[in-house]
């Protein structure tokens, strides 16, 4: 009974010391991993082996090498990671190409066992011949719109003079881009290169989706090494808009495009044709003017801020409801939504249905009680029939009124606009900012924009040397300027095919955050 008891006791122990334990008690261990040897030696030459070592001085867990790990130049050869306690093993199938300088990047994928410290920046270097390669390019890739470094980017390196593109091939050098955008693509040979930054979202090291983000520098002397290279990623532009979509509701149809547009043209065999677009030229109406029972046939030709130009075609039916009285009631709103103005503004109506006609008679002005009449040749209704508008040109004291009696616009559809009444007041300075400067740019030609919070333009000018706005809404507004170099009053994008780097952004280098009351004046926007 008593030798039964010790062999138990002495499992028990046996059974302890085979369990790897953290220690317990001490400081904390933040050291990751130390690479104590590798094979090849890093920076040797003339290696000829199809395996590549790494040894620690600890046990190491590097699940995620196989998702980390970058070769460059790339490897044709599949190869087999094998880790192992302390050991990292990648066995090439394949041996490498004679006199050729290899880095492996380990990225951050190695760390310690027990505390998970990952090794950072881990490289290892040789060469199959004589002499090892030592230059390196490094630089940022970036948003080009946001300016601000990406992630996870391929950096692609061609050599100038090779059949090998971006288009149809593997790139000589490869390397990825840190959280900052940052890259360092180390062992390059000397010679004349083509880089690339690219959204890689097939991850096939080619440039062939439109939807990747690509940016590009040609023709890179490469004699020392290269530091400070700038790579702003944009969408390289060449497709046009397309209808994607087409909805009756009631009296009109909706066409949902592909993109937004800034200009659109449509034709039919059918006129009169009436249509506008809106939810910023991505949605297109068109109303029921056909006296026809049967399709009929629309030629489109769109024109997307760009400039690319598309054409589609498209047959429509417009099916009568049942319910005559549900079709789509006349109606209008006006702006400014606050209803405070002053002289010189411009007041606007928008209608959901085109206007047919006016009736002056039905319009009832006011200025502190005294009536007014605006003429004929004030109102302006645009091409659309959708829009009117005039200019405020009276100075008053306590309220604009504007009253529309009932009948005061007609559709086309005959309906007849409800009688509608607004007042006015004058614009208090004390809520609102007042915002100006100058901008100083060195290029003939350029677009002034103001920004708001969510990017979108709160108004725009062609080769202005100062800007002045009085009476801005409080908030946070940001400067952008668009270098126009080929002065067609648009941004154009990149265009690979043709060697055309995208059209230069400049924004002012703050945020501007204006309160009501507050005036921030003498603003120098300096267009580097």
């Amino acid at each position: 009974m008593r030798t039964k008891i010790y062999f138990i006791i002495i499992l028990i122990f046996l059974s302890a010391c085979a369990n790897i334990k953290q220690p317990m008690g001490g400081a904390k261990d933040a050291a990751p991993p130390k690479l104590e040897k590798s094979t090849p030696e890093n920076n040797s030459t003339n290696y000829k082996g199809k395996v590549v070592v790494l040894e620690f001085d600890e046990y190491i867990d590097a699940q995620k090498l196989n998702e980390n790990i970058v070769i460059s130049p790339l490897v044709e050869s599949k190869y087999d990671i094998i880790t192992k306690k302390k050991t990292v093993t990648v066995k090439f199938r394949e041996p490498f190409k004679e006199n050729t300088t290899y880095n492996i990047n380990f990225g951050e994928s190695i760390k310690d066992l027990t505390e998970g410290n990952f090794i950072k920046d881990l490289n290892i270097a040789f060469s199959t011949g004589p002499l090892i390669d030592s230059l390196s390019i490094q630089g940022q890739a970036y948003d080009f719109i946001k300016e601000k470094g990406v992630k996870d980017l391929s950096i692609l390196v061609y050599k100038v003079g090779d059949t090998n593109t971006v288009r149809n091939s593997k790139p000589l050098y490869f390397s990825k881009t840190n959280t900052d955008g940052n890259f360092n693509i180390k062992n390059v040979k000397e010679g004349t290169y083509n880089i690339y930054a690219l959204n890689d979202l097939n991850k096939n090291f080619n440039y062939d989706n439109e939807k990747e983000d690509i940016a590009y520098i040609n023709n890179l002397v490469v004699n020392k090494s290269v530091t400070g290279l700038k790579l702003g990623i944009t969408k390289a532009d060449k497709k046009g808009a397309s209808i994607v979509s087409d909805k009756q509701e009631r009296d009109y149809y909706l066409l949902t495009l592909s993109e937004g547009v800034e200009q659109y043209s449509l034709t039919t065999d059918h006129p009169p044709l009436l249509s506008d677009y809106e939810q910023e030229g991505k949605v297109i109406r068109i109303f029921n003017t056909f006296h026809t029972k049967d399709s009929v046939s629309f030629y489109a030709q769109f024109t997307d801020s760009s400039g690319n130009i598309s054409k589609d075609t498209i047959k429509l039916k417009f099916e009568e409801y049942k319910d005559k009285n549900k079709k789509n009631v006349f109606l209008f709103v006006l702006s400014p939504k606050n209803l405070e103005i002053v002289k010189g503004d411009e007041i606007k109506l928008r209608f959901n249905k085109p206007v047919d006609k006016i009736n002056y008679s039905q319009l009832e002005f006011k200025k502190d009680s005294i009536p007014f009449t605006v003429s004929e040749e004030q109102f302006h209704l645009d091409s659309t029939k959708m829009n009117i508008s005039f200019t405020n040109t009276n100075t008053f004291k306590d309220s604009l009124v504007l009253r529309f009696g009932e009948g005061a616009f007609m559709s086309y559809t005959a309906d007849s606009s409800m009688a509608t009444k607004y007042k006015l007041k004058n614009k208090n300075e004390e809520n609102y900012g007042l915002l100006s400067g100058t901008i100083i740019c060195r290029y003939p030609h350029y677009i002034f924009q103001l920004l708001d919070s969510k990017g979108k333009v709160v108004d725009s000018k062609i080769n202005p040397t100062k800007f002045f706005y009085k009476a801005l809404e409080p908030g946070q507004y940001q400067l952008k300027v668009i270098v126009d170099a080929n002065n067609n009053g648009r941004w154009d994008p990149l265009d690979l095919d043709n060697d055309i780097q995208p059209e230069k952004i400049a924004y002012y280098k703050d945020k501007i955050n204006l309160r009501a009351n507050w005036e921030i004046q003498d603003i120098k926007f300096q267009v580097k």
